[in-house]
């Protein structure tokens, strides 16, 4: 049980890595996403009230 505590800690702490890392880059990507989609917006709506 002592031995295998440890490894078990490591794949544990590894896969929360992981899920964090995963986590942050599909917030980001989402968060440049939003905002693209934002600016593209705006700037759509910007030049029908332009025009």
């Amino acid at each position: 049980m002592p031995q295998l505590f440890p490894m078990n800690w490591n794949i544990l702490t590894f896969s929360f890595l992981c899920m964090m890392v995963i986590l942050t880059t599909v917030m980001y990507f989402s968060f440049n996403l939003k905002t693209s989609k934002t600016s593209i917006k705006k700037n759509i709506f910007e030049k029908e009230w332009k025009w």
